[in-house]
């Protein structure tokens, strides 16, 4: 990688392969946008005021990160509070608390992203590596999520425009906390019983299509938890809640959207009369 500065402070790294095209990354703008005003958990309040704004990266800010391009090396970003790749996450990106991460691409199957803290991420490709999570995060996904999620405190709010057949688990070591995903496609009765087994201490999950019947369902039993794999039943125990479990999986159908796909499309203006 080559280093160079950029205006307001904001250190730009150029990537080894071919930077996104400038089109692609106004699309992801919108869709970040469109995010943001659709639900408080995905404010990416610094990043869009610095695109907002013809004088560049807000004052007083702590310094950003900008990636040109695919990052290919790992690289920890400090204490930078925005961290925008252009492209593709193919390596290990760490990050710290109280940071907006904002990637143009995919995280591809060689990619790992780590929030040590509070965090907003929006991948607008699809996601096949892993993404840790150890603090309160919103996480936004624009296509398909075939990778890891690793969930630590005390929340983590999903949001998948495509399908999901990943896996979600705790953190090892740490106690599951509250998941909330909202999967605009497929998620197999499979797949969100893999979520379920760990006994999450609230779980609500929104599917749009699942060989599970169009409805609201109830968590799976305990029996059946432990017969997937899920923790032994002297470690549920001590941990346990007031039967029925907190939290529902609802199949819903596609939603409607009628204004911006969550890619960024362009917005839908009715034809004069």
């Amino acid at each position: 990688m080559t280093r160079t500065a950029l205006a307001a402070s904001v250190v730009l790294f150029l990537g080894t392969s071919t930077a996104a095209k400038a089109g692609d990354w106004e699309a992801v703008k919108r869709a970040v946008a469109r995010q943001s005003t659709e639900s408080q958990s995905f404010d990416f309040a610094t990043s869009l005021s610095w695109w907002a704004s013809p004088e560049g990266f807000p004052k007083g800010e702590v310094p950003g990160t900008v990636i040109e391009g695919d990052l290919d090396q790992s690289l920890d970003t400090g204490l930078a509070r925005v961290v925008h790749v252009h492209g593709n996450v193919s390596a290990a990106l760490s990050v710290a608390p109280m940071t907006e991460v904002v990637i143009g691409g995919s995280i591809t199957e060689s990619g790992r992203l780590e929030s040590r803290g509070i965090a907003k991420i929006y991948v607008d490709g699809d996601v096949d590596g892993a993404i840790t999570a150890w603090g309160m995060t919103s996480l936004s996904v624009g296509g398909d999520y075939r990778g890891k999620v690793e969930t630590g405190h005390p929340s983590l709010r999903v949001h998948v425009a495509g399908n999901f057949t990943g896996t979600v688990a705790p953190i090892a070591g740490l106690q599951p906390a509250l998941l909330v995903m909202d999967i605009d496609g497929d998620a197999s009765e499979a797949t969100l019983k893999a979520i379920d087994k760990w006994h999450y201490t609230k779980l609500d999950i929104a599917v749009g299509s699942s060989d599970l019947k169009p409805g609201v369902h109830p968590l799976w039993p305990d029996h059946d938890c432990e017969a997937h794999g899920g923790p032994k039943r002297s470690a549920r125990l001590l941990a346990r809640v007031p039967v029925p479990r907190p939290g529902f999986v609802a199949v819903t159908g596609p939603p409607k959207r009628s204004t911006e796909t969550a890619r960024g499309a362009p917005i839908q203006t009715p034809a004069a009369p």
